[in-house]
């Protein structure tokens, strides 16, 4: 890659960060990354063009393989399969990056195949529990927990994100639950430790 090749393509992923995605897209067809340009095209809401450009690349990559499974689930074509790492890499980029770009109908198409993307990664429902609670989905955000800790249940990161939840519902005392079950799982694990104290100085 020479230094100009370099430049642009620093410029395009700021432009991708500021959701400046045609922009993106304009600089990443000139570099040849078709992933990153199928990436920003569907991300304008283009997955019929996402599609295209996916397939036309002749050495594609696990993340190639992903975005093509992720446009059929985005359309209730639960027939993908993914491996363990691609949930790991991509599920919660994907998710938060459809609800931030207002693709909810997609972003809740993906989330209702979370047991397609459980019986490969147990974590799954722990990742979109995650992105749900950045965006502030509180009441769902429980629901995957829920669903978390039915699949895999000693999750230390599980419950802290229930805490969180919790805390900000204002249910310090079921907050408090979750994080002495954490301690009980990690006696370790700081961000419950430092948070039980938090939550303590309340009651």
């Amino acid at each position: 890659m020479t230094i100009d090749d370099k430049i642009k393509l620093e410029h395009a992923r700021k432009f991708f960060y500021a959701r400046d995605y045609r922009g993106a897209i304009s600089l990443f067809d000139e570099l040849g990354c078709l992933y990153e340009k199928g990436f920003a095209t569907l991300l304008l809401g283009d997955d019929v063009e996402a599609r295209k450009i996916w397939n036309s690349i002749k050495n594609p990559c696990p993340a190639v393989f992903w975005g093509l499974d992720i446009l059929d689930i985005i359309k209730c074509k639960y027939s993908a399969h993914p491996t363990y790492f691609q949930v790991r890499a991509f599920l919660e980029v994907y998710l938060h990056l459809l609800i931030l770009n207002e693709h909810l109908d997609w972003a809740e198409n993906i989330i209702s195949g979370y047991e397609i993307f459980s019986r490969v990664n147990y974590e799954a429902c722990k990742f979109i529990a995650r992105v749900l609670f950045y965006h502030g989905y509180d009441e769902l955000t429980l629901e995957f927990i829920e669903k978390s800790k039915r699949i895999c249940y000693p999750d230390p990161e599980a419950l802290f994100i229930e805490a969180q939840t919790f805390l900000r519902c204002n249910n310090n005392t079921k907050a408090l639950e979750s994080l002495n079950e954490i301690i009980e799982i990690v006696p370790e694990y700081m961000p419950a430790l430092n948070l039980k104290k938090c939550v303590e100085s309340t009651l």
